[in-house]
Protein backbone atom coordinates (compact mmCIF):
# COMPACT_ATOMS: atom_id res chain seq x y z
CA UNK A 1 0.00 0.00 0.00
CA UNK A 2 1.32 3.52 -1.24
CA UNK A 3 -0.03 6.30 0.70
CA UNK A 4 0.49 10.06 -0.54
CA UNK A 5 -0.79 13.56 -0.28
CA UNK A 6 -2.59 15.20 -2.95
CA UNK A 7 -2.10 18.97 -3.83
CA UNK A 8 -5.00 20.03 -1.76
CA UNK A 9 -3.13 18.17 1.39
CA UNK A 10 -5.61 14.53 1.12
CA UNK A 11 -4.48 11.09 1.77
CA UNK A 12 -4.65 9.13 -1.43
CA UNK A 13 -3.97 5.64 -1.11
CA UNK A 14 -2.67 2.88 -3.86
CA UNK A 15 -2.94 -0.84 -3.05
CA UNK A 16 -0.12 -2.77 -6.10
CA UNK A 17 -1.28 -6.37 -5.68
CA UNK A 18 1.32 -8.84 -7.06
CA UNK A 19 1.20 -12.57 -7.97
CA UNK A 20 3.95 -14.83 -9.92
CA UNK A 21 2.94 -18.46 -11.11
CA UNK A 22 6.02 -20.22 -12.64
CA UNK A 23 5.39 -22.77 -14.87
CA UNK A 24 7.82 -25.59 -15.80
CA UNK A 25 7.39 -27.03 -19.47
CA UNK A 26 9.90 -29.35 -20.78
CA UNK A 27 13.25 -26.99 -20.63
CA UNK A 28 11.72 -24.27 -20.41
CA UNK A 29 10.60 -22.07 -17.49
CA UNK A 30 6.97 -19.97 -17.67
CA UNK A 31 7.47 -17.15 -15.38
CA UNK A 32 3.93 -14.73 -14.85
CA UNK A 33 3.56 -11.64 -13.11
CA UNK A 34 0.28 -10.17 -12.41
CA UNK A 35 0.26 -6.95 -11.54
CA UNK A 36 -2.98 -5.08 -10.18
CA UNK A 37 -3.27 -1.54 -9.24
CA UNK A 38 -6.48 -0.17 -7.23
CA UNK A 39 -6.80 3.46 -6.81
CA UNK A 40 -9.52 5.35 -5.29
CA UNK A 41 -12.48 6.22 -7.44
CA UNK A 42 -10.52 4.49 -10.66
CA UNK A 43 -11.03 1.01 -12.18
CA UNK A 44 -8.56 -1.42 -11.33
CA UNK A 45 -5.43 -1.64 -13.60
CA UNK A 46 -4.28 -4.83 -14.39
CA UNK A 47 -0.77 -5.65 -15.91
CA UNK A 48 0.23 -9.18 -16.98
CA UNK A 49 3.80 -9.75 -17.48
CA UNK A 50 4.79 -13.32 -19.06
CA UNK A 51 8.62 -14.53 -19.95
CA UNK A 52 9.75 -17.69 -20.85
CA UNK A 53 13.42 -18.79 -19.84
CA UNK A 54 15.40 -21.52 -20.02
CA UNK A 55 15.22 -24.33 -16.88
CA UNK A 56 18.40 -24.66 -15.37
CA UNK A 57 19.01 -28.29 -15.29
CA UNK A 58 20.67 -31.22 -16.97
CA UNK A 59 19.16 -31.16 -20.40
CA UNK A 60 19.61 -34.72 -23.12
CA UNK A 61 22.87 -34.07 -25.66
CA UNK A 62 23.07 -34.94 -29.27
CA UNK A 63 26.11 -35.43 -31.14
CA UNK A 64 26.08 -35.87 -35.01
CA UNK A 65 28.90 -36.30 -36.73
CA UNK A 66 29.33 -35.15 -40.65
CA UNK A 67 30.59 -37.45 -43.45
CA UNK A 68 34.88 -36.79 -43.44
CA UNK A 69 36.33 -34.31 -46.12
CA UNK A 70 38.80 -35.39 -48.35
CA UNK A 71 41.01 -33.23 -50.73
CA UNK A 72 44.03 -33.72 -52.11
CA UNK A 73 46.29 -29.99 -53.25
CA UNK A 74 48.98 -31.20 -55.58
CA UNK A 75 51.87 -28.26 -55.79
CA UNK A 76 55.06 -28.22 -58.02
CA UNK A 77 58.11 -27.96 -55.93
CA UNK A 78 60.89 -25.26 -57.08
CA UNK A 79 62.91 -28.21 -58.55
CA UNK A 80 59.63 -28.75 -60.71
CA UNK A 81 58.74 -32.33 -59.10
CA UNK A 82 55.12 -32.71 -58.06
CA UNK A 83 54.21 -32.47 -54.71
CA UNK A 84 50.65 -34.06 -53.19
CA UNK A 85 49.40 -32.98 -49.85
CA UNK A 86 46.00 -34.90 -48.56
CA UNK A 87 44.08 -32.70 -46.20
CA UNK A 88 40.93 -34.37 -43.74
CA UNK A 89 38.06 -33.02 -42.55
CA UNK A 90 36.03 -34.16 -39.43
CA UNK A 91 33.26 -32.13 -38.04
CA UNK A 92 31.36 -33.07 -34.83
CA UNK A 93 28.12 -31.26 -33.78
CA UNK A 94 27.55 -31.28 -30.26
CA UNK A 95 24.08 -29.92 -29.68
CA UNK A 96 22.58 -29.58 -25.35
CA UNK A 97 19.71 -27.42 -25.25
CA UNK A 98 20.03 -23.86 -26.86
CA UNK A 99 23.89 -24.48 -27.06
CA UNK A 100 26.16 -25.92 -30.02
CA UNK A 101 29.36 -26.91 -29.96
CA UNK A 102 30.98 -27.47 -33.24
CA UNK A 103 34.40 -29.26 -32.79
CA UNK A 104 36.59 -29.31 -36.37
CA UNK A 105 39.42 -31.93 -36.83
CA UNK A 106 41.27 -31.36 -39.71
CA UNK A 107 44.66 -33.86 -40.15
CA UNK A 108 47.08 -32.66 -43.18
CA UNK A 109 49.22 -35.65 -44.69
CA UNK A 110 52.48 -34.72 -46.56
CA UNK A 111 55.02 -36.83 -48.35
CA UNK A 112 58.13 -37.90 -46.01
CA UNK A 113 56.36 -35.80 -43.20
CA UNK A 114 54.08 -36.69 -39.70
CA UNK A 115 50.36 -36.25 -40.06
CA UNK A 116 50.02 -32.94 -38.57
CA UNK A 117 46.20 -32.67 -36.77
CA UNK A 118 44.44 -29.02 -35.59
CA UNK A 119 41.73 -29.76 -33.11
CA UNK A 120 39.44 -26.69 -33.03
CA UNK A 121 36.55 -25.82 -30.93
CA UNK A 122 33.49 -23.01 -31.44
CA UNK A 123 30.81 -22.49 -29.11
CA UNK A 124 27.44 -21.49 -30.77
CA UNK A 125 24.38 -20.57 -28.22
CA UNK A 126 21.79 -19.04 -28.90
CA UNK A 127 19.02 -17.65 -26.73
CA UNK A 128 15.47 -16.70 -27.02
CA UNK A 129 14.01 -14.71 -24.69
CA UNK A 130 9.70 -14.53 -24.76
CA UNK A 131 8.10 -11.91 -23.00
CA UNK A 132 4.17 -10.97 -23.33
CA UNK A 133 2.51 -8.10 -21.51
CA UNK A 134 -0.62 -7.88 -21.22
CA UNK A 135 -2.21 -3.98 -20.49
CA UNK A 136 -6.40 -3.83 -19.26
CA UNK A 137 -7.97 -0.74 -20.22
CA UNK A 138 -11.95 -0.82 -19.91
CA UNK A 139 -13.33 -3.69 -22.47
CA UNK A 140 -9.93 -3.66 -24.02
CA UNK A 141 -6.84 -5.74 -23.35
CA UNK A 142 -3.20 -4.33 -25.00
CA UNK A 143 -1.17 -7.56 -25.89
CA UNK A 144 3.23 -6.70 -26.37
CA UNK A 145 5.38 -9.43 -27.58
CA UNK A 146 8.81 -9.14 -27.11
CA UNK A 147 11.13 -11.17 -27.92
CA UNK A 148 15.39 -11.36 -27.61
CA UNK A 149 17.54 -13.50 -29.66
CA UNK A 150 21.19 -13.24 -28.10
CA UNK A 151 24.11 -14.98 -30.14
CA UNK A 152 27.60 -14.84 -29.24
CA UNK A 153 29.93 -11.94 -30.68
CA UNK A 154 26.62 -10.50 -31.84
CA UNK A 155 24.25 -7.89 -30.72
CA UNK A 156 20.81 -9.02 -28.93
CA UNK A 157 17.94 -8.48 -31.66
CA UNK A 158 14.61 -7.77 -30.54
CA UNK A 159 11.20 -7.78 -32.13
CA UNK A 160 8.53 -5.80 -30.31
CA UNK A 161 4.51 -6.36 -31.72
CA UNK A 162 1.80 -5.20 -30.11
CA UNK A 163 -2.01 -6.13 -30.45
CA UNK A 164 -5.01 -4.89 -29.26
CA UNK A 165 -8.04 -7.43 -28.86
CA UNK A 166 -11.27 -7.54 -26.70
CA UNK A 167 -11.10 -8.53 -22.97
CA UNK A 168 -12.39 -11.93 -21.97
CA UNK A 169 -14.15 -12.00 -19.09
CA UNK A 170 -12.50 -13.34 -16.29
CA UNK A 171 -13.93 -14.50 -13.24
CA UNK A 172 -11.60 -13.37 -9.95
CA UNK A 173 -9.51 -16.00 -8.53
CA UNK A 174 -9.48 -16.20 -4.92
CA UNK A 175 -6.43 -17.84 -2.87
CA UNK A 176 -6.25 -18.98 0.81
CA UNK A 177 -3.92 -20.68 2.37
CA UNK A 178 -4.77 -22.07 5.71
CA UNK A 179 -2.11 -22.21 8.62
CA UNK A 180 0.05 -24.94 8.58
CA UNK A 181 -1.05 -28.30 11.02
CA UNK A 182 1.79 -29.82 12.96
CA UNK A 183 1.28 -33.36 14.66
CA UNK A 184 3.84 -35.31 16.73
CA UNK A 185 2.97 -38.90 16.88
CA UNK A 186 5.41 -40.96 18.77
CA UNK A 187 5.49 -44.60 19.45
CA UNK A 188 7.82 -47.37 20.59
CA UNK A 189 9.51 -49.35 18.70
CA UNK A 190 9.72 -53.20 19.30
CA UNK A 191 13.31 -52.74 21.33
CA UNK A 192 11.38 -50.42 23.58
CA UNK A 193 12.73 -47.36 21.97
CA UNK A 194 10.74 -44.43 21.78
CA UNK A 195 10.15 -43.19 17.97
CA UNK A 196 9.11 -40.12 16.90
CA UNK A 197 6.77 -38.77 13.97
CA UNK A 198 6.09 -35.53 12.64
CA UNK A 199 3.45 -35.02 10.06
CA UNK A 200 3.21 -31.36 8.71
CA UNK A 201 -0.22 -30.37 6.77
CA UNK A 202 -1.13 -27.60 4.72
CA UNK A 203 -4.26 -27.00 2.59
CA UNK A 204 -4.34 -24.08 -0.16
CA UNK A 205 -7.77 -23.46 -1.58
CA UNK A 206 -8.14 -21.67 -4.73
CA UNK A 207 -11.97 -20.20 -5.32
CA UNK A 208 -12.87 -19.38 -8.90
CA UNK A 209 -16.73 -18.72 -9.76
CA UNK A 210 -18.58 -21.21 -8.28
CA UNK A 211 -15.94 -23.74 -8.26
CA UNK A 212 -12.93 -24.97 -5.55
CA UNK A 213 -9.93 -26.17 -5.59
CA UNK A 214 -8.07 -27.76 -2.63
CA UNK A 215 -4.52 -28.76 -2.58
CA UNK A 216 -3.67 -30.71 0.42
CA UNK A 217 0.33 -31.01 1.26
CA UNK A 218 1.30 -33.31 3.61
CA UNK A 219 5.05 -34.04 4.80
CA UNK A 220 6.41 -37.04 7.26
CA UNK A 221 9.21 -36.36 8.19
CA UNK A 222 10.54 -39.93 10.21
CA UNK A 223 14.42 -40.22 12.76
CA UNK A 224 16.61 -41.40 9.71
CA UNK A 225 14.58 -41.05 6.69
CA UNK A 226 14.40 -38.38 4.04
CA UNK A 227 10.98 -36.62 4.83
CA UNK A 228 8.02 -37.68 2.38
CA UNK A 229 5.80 -35.40 0.90
CA UNK A 230 2.26 -36.28 -0.92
Amino acid sequence: VVETITEDGKPKKKKIRTRVIKKVKGDKQEVTKIEIVEEDDKQPETTVTVEEIPVEEELPEEIKELPEEVRVVETITEDGKPKKKKIRTRVIKKVKGDKQEVTKIETVEEDDKQPETTVTVEEIPKKIRTRVIKKVKGDKQEVTKIETVEEDDKQPETTVTVEEIPVEEEQPEEIKELPEEVRVVETITEDGKPKKKKIRTRVIKKVKGDKEEVTKIETVEEDDKEPETT
